[in-house]
């Protein structure tokens, strides 16, 4: 009698066993699908995140750009006119638009720095040989955008450049 005790324990046992082990592996199977379904879900929201960050980004950098743009049009006719008022002028835009940096330089059709609001030098500065200078020498009038670095303190920027009809000098914002 306590041998067939002992299977029927055995047995017992072994059933037992067999189920805790199903169960656990239910539970591992659970969890692992749970993590990887939890992983898809933070990988779209980061994905549909990065979408609407960029083309707030695009919007933004648009708006940016035709600011630039109209201020450009706007310094290239008062250089134009009146050559003498222009550091001042373009103080009063810089004060107008706080939320934007710019550098503006006025450049010869020789390739020469005319102006620049940040230097003050009496020596004359070459820049025909930049390549948003050189675009412009054979594009159409218009604006026009580069990633430049700056030769003096090495940031990295990007320069609208605007030219007027007649060839005779860049507007060149930073």
């Amino acid at each position: 009698y306590s041998v067939m005790v002992e299977l029927e324990l055995h047995s017992l046992l072994v059933q037992l066993l067999l189920s805790l082990l199903l169960v656990t592996a239910t539970i591992w199977s659970v969890a692992l699908y749970d993590i990887h379904r939890s992983e898809q879900s933070e990988l779209r929201a980061a994905e549909n995140n990065m979408v609407y960050q960029a083309q707030a980004f695009a919007e933004n950098a648009r708006a940016n750009i035709k600011r630039i743009n109209e201020i450009a049009l706007d310094l290239r006719t008062h250089w134009v006119n009146n050559p003498n008022a222009f550091s001042a002028l373009i103080q009063q835009r810089q004060e107008h638009t706080a939320d934007i940096t710019f550098q503006v330089a006025v450049i010869g059709a020789d390739g020469y720095m005319l102006f620049s609001n940040l230097s003050r030098s009496s020596e004359r500065v070459y820049l025909g040989d930049r390549e948003h200078f050189q675009v412009h020498l054979q594009a159409e009038p218009g604006l026009g955008l580069r990633s430049v670095v700056s030769r003096e303190d090495g940031p990295a920027g990007l320069s609208t450049v605007r030219r007027p009809g007649d060839g005779g000098f860049c507007c060149s914002p930073d």
